[in-house]
């Protein structure tokens, strides 16, 4: 019995809403794998998942631009418990 086979036969015996579920999650699921087989047959996505030129493109952005840590805000004081 192949796959195909197999699921069609398990989602007769669920419920109708567990069968919807696993319908829309299967569906959801060939949905992903087609972009992601697109983007990498279209080069807008390298092996490792990060679109190509990523890192050259962001690498630095922030240079110009320092990051500063506020200093952490003030807490009400907390009534003591008994």
């Amino acid at each position: 019995m192949n796959v195909l086979q197999e699921l069609d036969a398990r989602l007769s015996k669920w419920q109708p809403e567990v069968a919807r579920r696993v319908e829309r999650a299967i569906a959801d699921i060939i949905a992903l794998a087609d972009a992601q087989q697109a983007a990498v047959a279209h080069g807008t996505v390298g092996e490792g998942s990060w679109p190509n030129g990523f890192f050259e493109r962001t690498a630095g952005v922030l240079v110009d631009t320092p990051l500063v840590r506020e200093q952490p805000a003030s807490y009400d004081a907390r009534r003591q418990l008994p």
